[in-house]
C-alpha cells in the first residue's frame, strides 16, 4: 500500500529532514487565511506588540490539498505555518472563526493516528519530533513521550507544579521547581486535566489584534479551547535546550498545540505556542513509512475507499465511533477523552423546587425605582449589581452552592429572580434580585457552549441559545426541559452560532451571530420572521451578539463587529442606528449584550472597553459604568463585561 502523498512543490520538499527548517515563505492562502492570520499576527509583524506568534510570520508552504472524507470531493485545502496548519472548514460554516480551523494535530502526534476525516483515522508511530527547544537536543520530550502518559492522574486546582518529566517517559517530583510559583489554574471539565496558570491565563488573555482593517482590543481567542483545544496531558517541567543553552521550560500538550513557560523570558514571550506546524508537517511527509499499516477499532473494520486527490491516498482506513462536534472539524481519538453522550435530561431535585417558592415568599418584593441593572463580569468571575441610574449596589461570585466560572448570559423574570448562565461549569444558576442563591440547573453536556439567555415570552419559558449545536432549548422556570429548536445551517430556522436571546408578549428574538440576522420565533419555537443580512449597511450586521426588545415591540441589536447600535421596528424595518469604533461617549469597542426598561432606555455592555453604556430610545447617551478602556476587579469597575440585564417591575 503506499502513503499518503500530496503533490506540493519542490519548494517544499526540503523540510522533510528537519523539524526545524525554514522553508520559503508563502502568501495566505485564501482570504479566510489571511484574515484569521491577521487577527492575531499581524499586529506582532507590524511590531504595534510583543508577544508570542500563534501561527507564526507567514506561512511555510502554498495551499496544499490533503484527503478529508466529509470535504466536497473528499478533500479540503490546508496550509501550514510555524505554529499549526489552517484548514479550510468553510464548508461546514458560513462565518469566522470556525471556518478556518487548526486541526487537532497534537493528538496525532501523540498517538500516531493520522485523521483522513471524522471518524477515519490511520495508525502510524507517534512522532520523534521535540516538542519544544532545538530539534537536535538529544533529551528533551517528544511528542511520542507525552503519548505515553496520557493517562496520568490529574492534579487539583492550586497545586504547585513541580513534577519532570525526561525523555522515556519518566516523571518525578522536584521541589526546587516550586520556587517558580506555577500552580493549576484551572480544571478542564471534560479531560479533567489541569492547566498550568500561565497557559490558562494566557488562553483567555486579551490584547491588541486586528479586525475588519483596525487595531482593536479584543480577547485573542474567541473562546478558550479555540486555538489550542482541551488539554491532553499535565503541565511537566524539563531542561531543554535552546539556542545551545538548557533552560527550564514549563510544556503542556492540548489537542491542538503545546504550550510552554520560560520564566526567563520577558512578559510577552514567556508563554508561547510551540512549533506544531512544522513539528507535524516533518512527521506527515517525512517519518511516516512508504507502507501504512491501517488497522481497525473493535467497532469498525477496514474499509476500502478511494479518494481523488491530486495524487495518491491511502485505500486503507480506519473509522471509530466518535462523532466531531458542530464547530471543530476533528475528533479527539479514544484515548484522549471521553464522549459525553448527548441528552436532554434535565436534573432538578425537589428541594432546589422547593427552596424556590419559600424564597419567593420570603424575599421578592415589590421594587421602587429606579430599576435594578445586573452585568456579567466574565473576566472577573462574578456578576454585579447596579442601580440603573447609577450607583453600585453589590456583587456575587461565589458561595456555598456556587462558584462561577465565566457568568455569561443573563436574563431576570418579572419576579425579580436572576438567572445566569455560568459558561465554563455548563449550567444555570439562579438567584433572587440580590444575589441569594436559589438553585442550579445542570442540564448541559460537557461539549456544549450555552450563551444566551432570555425569561418571559408568549409562554413564560426560559430559553437558552446553545450555539455548539445551533439550537435554542426551552424549560419551564422550574427547570423542566420542553424541547428545542433550531439546527445548523443557513437557511431560515437554521442557525450559524446563535448568541442574545430576547422574549416579549409576541415571540423570541434570536442573534443568528454567524449568519448575520436576527430571527423570530413564537413562544414555542416556529419560525415567524428574519431580519438583516452580512454588511455595514442599514439593517445588515457583521457578527450581532446581543439583541433586546422594548414595550413598543422595537428591537435593538448589539451588531458587534459594527460597533453600533441598530434599532428595528417591531416589523424589522430599520428606524436609525448609533456608534462607532472608539472608546469616547457612545463609541464602542465590541458591543455585546442589549437591555431596554420601561422608560425605553437601552443599556449595552461595551465589552472591550469594559464598561456599560446608559443611552435613550433614540441613541442619545446618558451616562456609564466602569473604567474606559481599562479593566480592573473594583467594585463597579468591569474586566469584559459581556451581558446586561434589567429588572423594572414597571415593564
Amino acid at each position: 500500500m503506499k502513503a499518503l502523498k500530496v503533490g506540493i512543490g519542490t519548494c517544499v520538499l526540503a523540510l522533510f529532514a528537519l523539524a526545524i527548517v525554514q522553508v520559503r515563505a508563502e502568501e495566505p492562502a485564501t482570504a479566510n487565511f489571511e484574515r484569521t492570520w491577521a487577527r492575531t499576527d499581524r499586529p506582532v509583524a507590524d511590531l504595534i506588540v510583543s508577544r508570542t506568534w500563534m501561527w507564526g510570520p507567514e506561512a511555510n508552504t502554498p495551499g496544499i490539498v490533503e484527503p478529508y472524507e466529509e470535504a466536497p470531493g473528499n478533500a479540503r485545502t490546508v496550509q501550514y505555518f510555524d505554529k499549526s496548519r489552517m484548514e479550510d472548514n468553510s464548508y461546514r460554516t458560513d462565518g469566522p472563526p470556525w471556518d478556518v480551523t487548526n486541526g487537532l494535530l497534537v493528538v496525532e502526534l501523540v498517538t500516531g493516528k493520522l485523521q483522513l476525516g471524522d471518524n477515519t483515522f490511520e495508525e502510524h508511530e507517534p512522532a520523534t519530533v521535540n516538542v519544544a527547544g532545538d530539534a537536535d537536543d538529544p533529551t528533551g520530550p517528544t511528542y511520542k513521550t507525552f503519548g505515553s502518559i496520557l493517562d496520568r492522574q490529574p492534579s487539583e486546582i492550586g497545586t504547585t507544579v513541580i513534577q519532570t518529566l525526561d525523555r522515556q517517559g519518566n516523571i518525578e517530583a522536584a521541589p526546587d521547581y516550586a520556587s517558580y510559583g506555577v500552580t493549576i489554574g484551572h480544571i478542564d471539565e471534560v479531560t479533567n486535566h489541569g492547566v498550568a496558570a500561565p497557559f490558562w491565563n494566557f488562553m483567555n488573555s486579551s490584547g491588541t489584534t486586528f479586525q475588519n482593517g483596525n487595531y482593536v482590543d479584543a480577547l485573542l481567542f474567541p473562546n478558550a479551547v479555540y486555538a489550542t483545544g482541551r488539554p491532553i496531558t499535565e503541565p511537566y517541567w524539563a531542561s531543554v535546550k535552546v539556542g545551545g543553552t538548557y533552560v527550564d521550560v514549563l510544556t503542556q500538550c492540548f489537542e491542538r498545540r503545546c504550550l510552554t513557560y520560560n520564566p526567563a523570558n520577558s512578559p510577552g514571550w514567556q508563554v508561547e505556542a510551540g512549533n506544531v506546524g512544522q513539528h507535524y508537517y516533518a512527521w506527515r511527509y517525512g517519518q511516516i513509512p512508504d507502507e501504512a499499516t491501517p488497522t481497525a477499532t473493535t467497532t469498525a473494520t477496514a474499509t476500502e475507499t478511494v479518494t481523488q486527490t491530486e495524487t495518491e491516498t491511502p485505500t486503507g482506513t480506519v473509522t471509530v465511533t466518535e462523532s466531531a462536534t458542530a464547530s471543530e472539524t476533528e475528533t479527539a481519538t479514544e484515548t484522549m477523552t471521553e464522549t459525553v453522550t448527548e441528552t436532554e435530561t434535565v436534573t432538578v431535585t425537589e428541594t432546589a423546587t422547593e427552596t424556590v417558592t419559600e424564597t419567593a415568599t420570603e424575599t421578592v418584593e415589590p421594587l421602587a425605582e429606579p430599576p435594578l441593572l445586573y452585568v456579567s463580569d466574565v473576566g472577573n468571575d462574578r456578576v454585579q449589581l447596579l442601580e440603573a441610574d447609577g450607583p453600585y449596589v453589590s456583587e456575587w461570585s461565589s458561595g456555598g452552592d456556587f462558584d462561577f466560572q465565566d457568568p455569561y448570559g443573563i436574563a431576570v423574570d418579572g419576579e425579580g429572580y436572576v438567572y445566569v448562565i455560568d459558561r465554563s461549569d455548563r449550567r444555570i444558576l439562579k438567584f433572587d434580585m440580590f444575589g441569594q442563591y436559589v438553585t442550579t440547573w445542570k442540564t448541559f453536556n460537557a461539549d456544549d457552549q450555552i450563551a444566551g439567555i432570555a425569561v418571559g415570552g408568549p409562554l413564560d419559558r426560559v430559553y437558552v441559545t446553545e450555539w455548539e449545536r445551533d439550537e435554542v432549548h426551552m424549560y419551564s422556570k422550574d427547570g423542566q426541559f420542553l424541547g428545542a429548536f433550531g439546527t445548523t445551517g443557513i437557511q431560515l430556522t437554521q442557525f450559524n452560532t446563535p448568541m442574545g436571546i430576547a422574549a416579549d408578549s409576541t415571540g423570541i428574538y434570536v442573534a443568528d451571530y454567524g449568519n448575520h440576522r436576527i430571527q423570530k420565533f413564537s413562544g414555542a419555537g416556529d419560525f415567524l420572521d428574519a431580519w438583516g443580512s452580512e454588511g455595514s449597511g442599514d439593517e445588515q450586521f457583521s457578527f450581532p451578539f446581543g439583541v433586546a426588545v422594548d414595550s413598543a415591540g422595537n428591537v435593538y441589536v448589539g451588531d458587534s463587529f459594527n460597533n453600533r447600535i441598530q434599532k428595528l421596528d417591531s416589523d424589522g424595518n430599520f428606524v436609525l442606528n448609533w456608534g462607532a469604533s472608539g472608546t469616547d461617549p457612545g463609541q464602542f469597542n465590541q458591543p455585546g449584550g442589549v437591555a431596554v426598561d420601561s422608560a425605553g432606555n437601552v443599556y449595552v455592555a461595551d465589552q472591550m472597553n469594559h464598561r456599560v453604556q446608559k443611552f435613550d430610545g433614540t441613541g442619545a447617551y446618558i451616562g456609564q459604568w466602569g473604567l474606559v478602556g481599562n479593566a480592573s476587579a473594583d467594585p463597579g469597575a468591569f474586566n469584559v463585561p459581556a451581558w446586561v440585564a434589567i429588572f423594572d417591575p414597571v415593564s
